[in-house]
């Protein structure tokens, strides 16, 4: 099976059917964005990557990693914001080839989306689904591929995070259980 077709199936299989798709058009960057509802009584859409995952990148280790992104919102949230974001997002991690791990920031020099005070994107493990979302296994004799979930956190978070550890935000997270979907929610620290 074709990569896309493997991987639209792999999010389906845990997020639904797709209900939008975007490609960008970027001349030498074919990129495409899907979208999926979520359950209406969590109010959240979900945006993920589609092909990212064919670029390697590289890790500190020298190992090889490829992966995909995903993001979530409440579905009243900036949708055409939003796409621009990802999609500015996919071609800056894959053009960088630099991998993304767990407790990575992606820094913008202005907010995230207009509108918010959310000025990175944190880079975990995609929890809001079963465990395993956030890894696709590979088909023969290719890598597996992560699934990283992009968190909007605010520059005092950034600065949590950079001063207690990637490990001590996430309890953080899990003991707040903050609605991370909300591109307006209160701060954790």
């Amino acid at each position: 099976m074709p990569f896309e077709e493997r991987l639209l199936a792999h999010y389906t299989r845990y997020l639904g059917p797709v209900a939008q798709d975007w490609r960008d058009r970027t001349p030498g960057w074919p990129m495409r964005l899907v979208a999926f509802d979520g359950t209406p009584a969590h109010n959240e859409r979900f945006f993920a990557t589609c092909g990212l995952g064919q670029h390697s990148a590289r890790a500190p280790d020298s190992c090889t990693l490829h992966c995909e992104l995903v993001f979530a919102a409440h579905q009243d949230g900036p949708m055409d914001d939003i796409v621009r974001m990802m999609l500015g997002v996919s071609e800056l991690v894959g053009r960088s080839k630099d991998a993304l791990l767990r407790g990575d920031m992606i820094r913008f020099t202005a907010p995230i989306l207009p509108g918010t005070r959310l000025t990175r994107l944190y880079c975990t493990m995609s929890v809001f689904c079963l465990s395993g979302f956030a890894r696709l296994e590979p088909s023969a004799g290719g890598a597996p591929i992560a699934v990283i979930w992009l968190i909007p956190v605010y520059e005092c978070e950034k600065t949590y995070i950079e001063t207690h550890g990637w490990r001590q935000f996430e309890e953080e997270l899990d003991r707040l259980d903050p609605d991370l979907p909300d591109l307006h929610r209160p701060t954790i620290r």
